[in-house]
């Protein structure tokens, strides 16, 4: 079989994840971010991404682990594509999965591919229990995350390297994150930070890994998936979230998920339409 597969959706026992399953062999992930961490398992084949300047393989067995406004791609190693399940939690989950206090700054993974079968077989029966409805999903899932995070991610302040003049930068963000849909040319935002368009986009780029519209694009899709949830109908999801129509926000929404804006709003309608071990 060559054709891709993919279920998206936010399961009703653990609404600050969403999760995925998938078969892909000629899908691509553009270059994006999640608000949430990006953790799974290979089951089939090997996922190769970059994420930063470096690339890396995902091969059969081993764990992914993405922080949050990481900047990665996606693809198939070779002809044989890959097979995967994966969690998005929210930073909140983990920190609570840890048992930090609601306003910890949560930790980092440093590094995107992990060798930890105990945890990957974890994480694997939490991501079935929880497509199928069975008691205990929830439970498992934190389980399952919670002790990947104990073993292999770090405080945030360990990891996190700020490039400089990332004042402007943050300046910049706050003012695209403040309204995402609203069209802002790149000279008049970096009037508003008092940077040359040039610099400001060095800059940005350095410390978030997209220039600023790029990134204004992928906040945007992110809340188009938002407003999916809510059961916003797919063109007005568009419309309200700054693209220019339906087909504009699908070619950026799979691109970042996986799946059409249309599919991943009926994603808890079918969620159990996909095997539980992908082929």
């Amino acid at each position: 079989m060559t054709r891709d597969r993919a279920l998206f959706w936010r399961p009703p026992q653990l609404p600050e994840s969403d999760l995925l399953a998938a078969d892909f062999y000629r899908h691509r992930f553009a270059p994006h971010i999640h608000r949430e961490y990006a953790i799974g398992v290979c089951l089939r084949g090997a996922e190769r991404f970059r994420l930063g300047a470096r690339e890396f393989v995902l091969p059969p067995g081993r764990v992914c682990a993405v922080n949050p406004g990481e900047v990665h791609t996606g693809e198939a190693a070779d002809g044989q594509g890959w097979s995967y399940r994966m969690f998005y939690p929210s930073p909140g989950l983990l920190a609570a999965a840890l048992g930090l206090p609601p306003d910890a700054e949560p930790p980092r993974f440093p590094r995107p591919v992990l060798d930890d079968p105990e945890c990957a077989a974890l994480l694997l029966r939490a991501h079935v229990a929880l497509q199928q409805g069975l008691p205990g999903g929830r439970d498992l899932a934190v389980l399952a995350l919670g002790s990947l995070a104990r073993n292999h991610a770090l405080p945030a302040s360990a990891v996190i390297h700020r490039p400089p003049d990332s004042r402007a930068a943050d300046r910049a963000r706050r003012i695209l994150e403040d309204d995402p849909a609203r069209h802002l040319p790149l000279d008049q935002l970096a009037r508003r930070v008092d940077r040359s368009p040039e610099h400001l986009v060095r800059s940005f780029k350095q410390r978030y890994g997209l220039p600023p519209h790029a990134w204004q694009i992928q906040r945007r899709v992110a809340l188009a998936a938002d407003l999916l949830r809510q059961g916003t109908p797919p063109a007005q999801a568009a419309h309200e979230a700054g693209f220019t129509d339906q087909s504009h926000l699908g070619r950026h929404f799979k691109r970042v998920y996986g799946v059409p804006p249309a599919r991943f709003a009926k994603g808890v309608k079918i969620v159990q339409d996909f095997p539980a071990h992908p082929a």
